[in-house]
């Protein structure tokens, strides 16, 4: 599974992925996580952080970051990125979520944003997320992201990728198990991940005995506006729709149609 998952991004630019394609996403999620960071200095650990898009940003409002990723080329690009630009990282290496190289509760703030929908295996999760816990103060924030299991089916139809028989297979499995396995070369149906119902992300978060602060739906409805991306450059289209999507982000059906989910919980 670690092998998949560092072929797919060795040859995948997820950096430009939320800086360009898919910046609903990340001004969303940099919203939910911006209501949480307080006004002092946080010491930061992003977690399968990929090239440090959060990484940097966090780190350019004066916060200590590190980041660890699982893919080399992902480490590589943030530290061409530190010398590009005057923003620094406290650090960044390659790592396994489960099996963090840091010390018991360090950290003011954790991000969990993609192991949880990179490792297939339940009991796998459970240990990345006890070792985010580790890690993470006492009175700490950790924001967990997930993708929805319904996320394929939503995007194949949206977008007529059920057309190929191949797709439609990974649409009823995720639907069926959770378990997005993608048996063909086509990259454009990500790699082999697991999906979540909102309901599941939810037992797992409590089985690793951490308490829920808040559980919220990162796109909503944001996902299926025909061109989101270029409206998002109207700044009065954008008000509306963030205003929209800040009212909805815990409405329960909303929550099965946005891609991404967020849950914030801490250790009490």
């Amino acid at each position: 599974m670690k092998n998949t998952i560092v072929n797919y991004y060795s040859s995948y630019d997820e950096k430009n992925r939320l800086l360009v394609r898919h910046s609903l996403e990340r001004l969303r999620t940099q919203e939910i996580i911006t209501r949480y960071l307080g006004k002092s200095s946080r010491n930061i650990l992003d977690i399968g952080g990929a090239a440090g898009v959060y990484s940097f940003w966090l780190a350019n409002q004066g916060h200590s970051v590190d980041l660890i990723d699982i893919t080399p080329k992902h480490i590589e690009q943030a530290k061409e990125t530190e010398i590009k630009g005057s923003i620094k990282l406290h650090s960044a290496l390659v790592g396994d979520a489960c099996e963090l190289p840091f010390s018991d509760e360090y950290y003011d703030i954790v991000l969990l944003m993609g192991p949880m929908y990179h490792i297939l295996d339940k009991a796998k999760r459970n240990l990345a997320l006890r070792e985010a816990k580790r890690v993470l103060k006492k009175d700490g924030i950790m924001f967990i992201a997930a993708i929805s299991k319904y996320a394929s089916m939503f995007d194949g139809f949206f977008e007529n990728i059920v057309d190929d028989n191949n797709f439609y297979k990974i649409v009823i499995e995720d639907i069926d198990t959770g378990k997005h396995i993608n048996t063909t070369s086509n990259h454009q149906y990500f790699t082999d991940s697991y999906f979540h119902h909102p309901e599941e992300l939810k037992k797992e978060v409590v089985e690793a005995e951490l308490h829920i602060v808040d559980f919220l739906a990162v796109e909503g409805l944001g996902n299926y506006i025909p061109n989101v991306e270029s409206k998002l450059t109207n700044e009065n289209y954008k008000e509306k729709l963030f205003n929209v999507l800040r009212k909805t982000e815990k409405e329960s059906s909303i929550m099965g149609i946005s891609n991404h989910f967020l849950c914030i919980c801490n250790k009490e």
